[in-house]
């Protein structure tokens, strides 16, 4: 089987080579992890954990085991691994070198700039950047292409920092979306009042924890915890004799002592910081109260059947915004307001609940509508609102928007 090697010699090879191939593969791991910034797609990332496991599994299920079914079928995965690995790596090192040239001459390009080298057309230029060039080892055969494809590789990379902050802009401002528009299907009731609400309350029960939970933290992040002097007297009592044991719960309580000084005189100095925490918490805790109250109230509340565009008459909305972002999402904010004090049922004070739709023009032409969710307890005497459109509108444009009545309901105060 092992054709004239002794087991004991292919035992040793095989650890050899798996060790090796372990080896190989953080070689390149590392070098994966240096260039991922110049391409995420680095054909070594793949080769280095090929490797990798490959040498794993030879170790362990190979060399280290006898020759049984188990160890043959694990051993020739390992040798298809490592086998793979190999076969990419001349494309992973070409690749590398690619990659760690371009850094370099990127490098090449950063300096040019700092000397104040924008082109290569003066002699002066040329000779710089001839400088600077041999000092990053670069090879070339005129300066100016050089210069022109650092410059191209540098605005490349710039590009796709570019792309890649817009694209995290754009997940946020999904995430906004989301969350603005999560109560707009509502129709009229008391429903949405209810579902706000109980969102509302577990939010501040939440941030009321967390205040307390960091002003308890603060506290106790600078303390050291004191000893045991029974334990460690009593080891030594065991071990040297009473008076070991006496001398050594002694010393442990003179510790302590300092111990307890310390934290004294540590809780003494976030004092300050640890009561902000905790008048935070308590104050959070009085609006989950209130939030609570108004939950419980909500279910008993009456709701008026006066039309929605009945409704939205009575509403005034003033300094209203359109900001546009980097990404083309407008994001629209206004203030509502009731004009006139309305009663329901007689004689139950209302307030006008739901939501309503925001249309945004450019150029007099419309761009996109959202829904502005009106709060949980309705707007009275004036209540932001809020409203969000992904990527449609250019930033370098006038825009203006109108309003119209959603789903909208008078609903007791």
């Amino acid at each position: 089987m092992f054709s004239g090697m002794d087991y004991d010699t292919f035992v040793a090879l095989t650890f050899g080579l798996g060790a090796f191939s372990v080896f190989v593969g953080f070689v390149l791991a590392v070098l994966s992890i240096a260039t991922s910034r110049e391409d995420r797609k680095n054909p070594s990332k793949y080769a280095s954990i090929l490797f990798i496991f490959g040498g794993i599994l030879l170790q362990v299920f190979w060399g280290s085991n006898e020759a049984g079914s188990t160890s043959t079928v694990l051993g020739i995965i390992s040798y298809a691994l490592i086998a793979i690995a190999v076969a990419l790596l001349p494309v992973s090192i070409k690749h590398l070198k690619r990659l760690f040239e371009n850094k370099k001459k990127r490098e090449f390009y950063d300096i040019c700039i700092k000397e104040g080298i924008e082109n290569c057309i003066s002699e002066k230029n040329r000779e710089k950047a001839s400088l600077i060039a041999q000092s990053k080892n670069l090879s070339y055969n005129r300066i100016e292409e050089l210069y022109s494809e650092a410059k191209t590789l540098v605005g490349i990379e710039r590009e796709k920092d570019n792309a890649a902050k817009l694209e995290k802009k754009l997940d946020e401002e999904k995430r906004l979306s989301w969350e603005w528009n999560k109560y707009s299907n509502y129709s009229k009731g008391r429903e949405k009042r209810i579902a706000m609400l109980t969102d509302e309350v577990y939010d501040a029960e939440q941030r009321a924890k967390e205040q307390h939970s960091m002003a308890y933290g603060i506290v106790k992040s600078g303390q050291q915890k004191e000893q045991s002097w029974g334990l460690y007297g009593g080891l030594a009592s065991g071990i040297a004799g009473p008076a070991a044991g006496l001398a050594a719960a002694m010393d442990v309580q003179a510790k302590n002592a300092q111990i307890r000084a310390q934290n004294a005189a540590w809780a003494e100095l976030v004092k300050p910081v640890s009561i902000g925490y905790t008048y935070n918490a308590l104050r959070i805790e009085d609006e989950a109260k209130f939030l609570k109250s108004q939950l419980e109230s909500a279910t008993s509340k009456l709701v008026s059947d006066a039309p929605a565009s009945e409704v939205f008459e009575c509403v005034a909305i003033y300094d209203v915004k359109v900001g546009i972002s980097e990404t083309g999402t407008a994001i629209i904010t206004a203030m509502a307001r009731m004009k006139k004090q309305v009663s329901i049922y007689d004689n139950l004070v209302a307030v006008i609940d739901g939501t309503i739709i925001a249309h945004v023009f450019e150029d007099k032409k419309e761009i996109g509508s959202t829904v502005m969710v009106l709060p949980a307890l309705g707007i009275c005497d004036g209540e932001p609102l809020r409203g969000i459109i992904l990527s449609c509108a250019d930033p370098k444009k006038d825009h203006f928007v109108s309003f119209e009545a959603g789903e909208l309901w008078y609903i007791e105060k």
